[in-house]
Protein backbone atom coordinates (compact mmCIF):
# COMPACT_ATOMS: atom_id res chain seq x y z
CA UNK A 1 0.00 0.00 0.00
CA UNK A 2 1.28 3.57 -0.98
CA UNK A 3 0.51 6.96 -1.83
CA UNK A 4 1.98 9.10 -4.95
CA UNK A 5 0.91 12.26 -6.65
CA UNK A 6 1.92 13.53 -10.08
CA UNK A 7 1.64 17.38 -11.29
CA UNK A 8 2.39 18.05 -15.00
CA UNK A 9 0.79 21.15 -17.26
CA UNK A 10 -1.72 20.74 -19.26
CA UNK A 11 -2.52 24.16 -21.18
CA UNK A 12 -0.31 26.79 -19.10
CA UNK A 13 -2.11 25.01 -16.06
CA UNK A 14 -0.94 22.97 -13.02
CA UNK A 15 -2.52 19.76 -12.92
CA UNK A 16 -2.10 17.42 -9.80
CA UNK A 17 -3.38 14.11 -9.43
CA UNK A 18 -3.12 12.33 -5.90
CA UNK A 19 -3.52 8.35 -5.76
CA UNK A 20 -3.70 5.12 -3.36
CA UNK A 21 -2.15 2.26 -3.88
CA UNK A 22 -3.73 -0.36 -2.29
CA UNK A 23 -4.59 -4.05 -3.37
CA UNK A 24 -8.41 -4.45 -4.12
CA UNK A 25 -9.51 -6.88 -1.21
CA UNK A 26 -7.79 -4.50 1.13
CA UNK A 27 -9.96 -1.23 0.30
CA UNK A 28 -12.69 -1.35 2.65
CA UNK A 29 -14.69 1.54 4.03
CA UNK A 30 -15.47 4.99 2.87
CA UNK A 31 -12.27 4.80 0.26
CA UNK A 32 -13.45 1.82 -1.35
CA UNK A 33 -14.44 2.66 -4.42
CA UNK A 34 -12.83 5.99 -5.06
CA UNK A 35 -10.94 4.72 -8.27
CA UNK A 36 -12.06 5.01 -11.96
CA UNK A 37 -12.14 8.50 -14.14
CA UNK A 38 -13.79 11.98 -13.38
CA UNK A 39 -16.66 13.37 -15.76
CA UNK A 40 -14.68 16.56 -16.43
CA UNK A 41 -17.69 18.56 -17.88
CA UNK A 42 -17.89 20.47 -14.42
CA UNK A 43 -14.72 21.98 -15.18
CA UNK A 44 -16.93 24.86 -17.30
CA UNK A 45 -18.87 25.68 -14.28
CA UNK A 46 -15.16 26.93 -12.18
CA UNK A 47 -15.17 30.66 -12.43
CA UNK A 48 -11.86 31.72 -14.05
CA UNK A 49 -10.74 33.96 -11.13
CA UNK A 50 -11.29 30.99 -8.84
CA UNK A 51 -7.92 30.34 -7.04
CA UNK A 52 -7.90 26.26 -6.67
CA UNK A 53 -9.96 23.28 -7.25
CA UNK A 54 -9.98 19.73 -6.34
CA UNK A 55 -12.49 16.97 -7.83
CA UNK A 56 -12.65 13.62 -5.83
CA UNK A 57 -15.15 10.21 -6.28
CA UNK A 58 -15.97 9.99 -2.70
CA UNK A 59 -19.79 7.41 -2.42
CA UNK A 60 -21.70 9.61 0.39
CA UNK A 61 -24.34 6.43 0.45
CA UNK A 62 -21.00 4.97 2.71
CA UNK A 63 -20.91 7.00 5.34
CA UNK A 64 -24.19 6.21 7.07
CA UNK A 65 -23.09 2.63 6.78
CA UNK A 66 -20.03 3.47 8.03
CA UNK A 67 -21.43 5.53 11.13
CA UNK A 68 -23.73 2.80 11.77
CA UNK A 69 -20.98 0.05 11.78
CA UNK A 70 -18.81 2.24 13.84
CA UNK A 71 -21.42 2.67 16.64
CA UNK A 72 -22.02 -1.24 16.33
CA UNK A 73 -17.92 -1.92 17.14
CA UNK A 74 -18.13 0.42 19.93
CA UNK A 75 -21.53 -0.76 21.80
CA UNK A 76 -23.55 -3.39 20.31
CA UNK A 77 -26.33 -2.75 22.29
CA UNK A 78 -26.48 1.19 22.02
CA UNK A 79 -26.43 0.66 18.44
CA UNK A 80 -29.61 -1.37 18.29
CA UNK A 81 -31.47 0.75 20.46
CA UNK A 82 -30.25 3.64 18.79
CA UNK A 83 -31.37 2.37 15.03
CA UNK A 84 -34.47 0.97 16.54
CA UNK A 85 -35.43 4.83 17.73
CA UNK A 86 -34.31 5.79 14.42
CA UNK A 87 -36.89 3.35 12.75
CA UNK A 88 -39.61 5.09 14.98
CA UNK A 89 -38.81 8.65 13.52
CA UNK A 90 -38.35 7.38 10.31
CA UNK A 91 -41.46 5.49 9.84
CA UNK A 92 -43.37 8.69 11.71
CA UNK A 93 -41.88 10.89 9.25
CA UNK A 94 -41.90 8.76 5.91
CA UNK A 95 -38.53 9.17 5.17
CA UNK A 96 -35.03 6.92 5.29
CA UNK A 97 -32.67 8.90 6.28
CA UNK A 98 -30.26 5.57 4.51
CA UNK A 99 -32.30 5.81 1.18
CA UNK A 100 -33.51 9.66 0.82
CA UNK A 101 -30.78 11.58 2.51
CA UNK A 102 -27.34 9.62 2.22
CA UNK A 103 -28.79 7.69 -1.00
CA UNK A 104 -29.82 10.69 -2.77
CA UNK A 105 -26.42 11.18 -3.75
CA UNK A 106 -23.50 10.12 -6.23
CA UNK A 107 -19.71 9.91 -5.70
CA UNK A 108 -18.40 12.63 -7.50
CA UNK A 109 -17.27 15.32 -5.45
CA UNK A 110 -15.56 19.12 -6.70
CA UNK A 111 -14.45 21.59 -4.83
CA UNK A 112 -13.38 25.14 -5.30
CA UNK A 113 -12.02 28.20 -4.15
CA UNK A 114 -12.26 32.07 -4.36
CA UNK A 115 -9.76 34.84 -3.48
CA UNK A 116 -10.71 36.28 -0.32
CA UNK A 117 -12.53 39.23 -0.44
CA UNK A 118 -11.79 41.09 3.18
CA UNK A 119 -10.51 39.29 6.76
CA UNK A 120 -12.45 38.90 10.06
CA UNK A 121 -14.42 36.60 11.84
CA UNK A 122 -17.34 37.59 10.78
CA UNK A 123 -16.61 36.40 7.28
CA UNK A 124 -18.14 32.81 5.62
CA UNK A 125 -15.45 31.02 3.47
CA UNK A 126 -16.04 31.96 -0.37
CA UNK A 127 -15.86 28.43 -1.60
CA UNK A 128 -18.25 26.72 -3.18
CA UNK A 129 -19.08 22.46 -3.44
CA UNK A 130 -20.58 20.63 -5.93
CA UNK A 131 -22.10 16.99 -5.20
CA UNK A 132 -23.28 14.66 -7.87
CA UNK A 133 -26.84 14.00 -7.08
CA UNK A 134 -29.24 10.59 -7.85
CA UNK A 135 -32.50 12.35 -6.18
CA UNK A 136 -32.96 15.55 -6.34
CA UNK A 137 -36.64 15.37 -4.54
CA UNK A 138 -36.37 12.79 -2.59
CA UNK A 139 -33.07 14.70 -0.92
CA UNK A 140 -35.76 18.06 -0.90
CA UNK A 141 -38.42 16.07 0.74
CA UNK A 142 -36.01 14.79 3.22
CA UNK A 143 -34.37 17.96 3.86
CA UNK A 144 -37.70 19.69 4.74
CA UNK A 145 -38.81 17.44 6.65
CA UNK A 146 -36.18 17.45 9.24
CA UNK A 147 -35.56 21.12 9.06
CA UNK A 148 -39.66 20.88 9.93
CA UNK A 149 -38.62 18.81 12.77
CA UNK A 150 -36.34 21.39 14.51
CA UNK A 151 -38.87 23.70 15.46
CA UNK A 152 -37.72 26.74 13.53
CA UNK A 153 -34.06 26.38 15.07
CA UNK A 154 -33.32 25.45 11.22
CA UNK A 155 -35.29 26.50 8.25
CA UNK A 156 -35.19 25.60 4.30
CA UNK A 157 -36.19 28.43 2.32
CA UNK A 158 -37.32 27.71 -1.35
CA UNK A 159 -36.07 31.35 -3.65
CA UNK A 160 -35.93 32.68 -7.08
CA UNK A 161 -32.55 34.25 -7.43
CA UNK A 162 -31.76 35.85 -11.14
CA UNK A 163 -34.63 33.24 -12.57
CA UNK A 164 -32.70 30.36 -10.72
CA UNK A 165 -34.83 28.73 -7.92
CA UNK A 166 -32.32 28.13 -4.97
CA UNK A 167 -32.51 27.25 -1.48
CA UNK A 168 -31.39 28.80 1.38
CA UNK A 169 -30.99 27.22 5.16
CA UNK A 170 -30.97 29.56 7.90
CA UNK A 171 -30.07 28.77 11.77
CA UNK A 172 -31.85 30.49 14.51
CA UNK A 173 -30.19 29.25 17.67
CA UNK A 174 -31.05 30.58 20.83
CA UNK A 175 -27.44 30.98 22.61
CA UNK A 176 -28.33 33.21 25.37
CA UNK A 177 -25.79 34.31 27.25
CA UNK A 178 -23.10 31.97 25.74
CA UNK A 179 -20.22 33.64 23.67
CA UNK A 180 -21.31 36.72 24.75
CA UNK A 181 -24.61 36.00 23.16
CA UNK A 182 -23.00 35.97 19.76
CA UNK A 183 -24.49 33.38 16.95
CA UNK A 184 -21.36 31.54 15.60
CA UNK A 185 -23.21 30.23 12.92
CA UNK A 186 -25.44 33.56 11.74
CA UNK A 187 -22.66 34.46 8.85
CA UNK A 188 -23.10 31.11 7.37
CA UNK A 189 -26.59 30.67 5.49
CA UNK A 190 -25.86 27.34 3.31
CA UNK A 191 -27.39 28.38 -0.04
CA UNK A 192 -27.98 25.36 -2.66
CA UNK A 193 -29.38 24.68 -6.21
CA UNK A 194 -28.83 21.78 -9.13
CA UNK A 195 -27.79 21.78 -12.54
CA UNK A 196 -27.49 19.08 -15.12
CA UNK A 197 -27.44 16.25 -12.27
CA UNK A 198 -25.45 17.83 -9.57
CA UNK A 199 -25.98 19.89 -6.22
CA UNK A 200 -24.25 23.44 -6.16
CA UNK A 201 -23.48 24.64 -2.74
CA UNK A 202 -21.97 27.48 -0.88
CA UNK A 203 -21.86 28.77 2.31
CA UNK A 204 -23.59 32.12 1.68
CA UNK A 205 -25.98 33.62 -1.24
CA UNK A 206 -23.36 36.12 -2.01
CA UNK A 207 -21.01 33.06 -3.39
Amino acid sequence: TGMGVTSTYVEGRSETIGFVAAPKAARVGLLADTTGPLDRKFLRWIPKDAVSFSAARFDVKKIYAALTSALRAYDEDMAEMAMGQLGQMEEQLGVSIEKDLFGAFGDEMVTWSMPMAGFGIGAAPEMAILLKVENQDGLLKTLGTLAAMTEGALSLDKVERRGITVYQVRFDFDMGNELGGMNPLAMFQPTFGFKAGYMVMAFSTGD
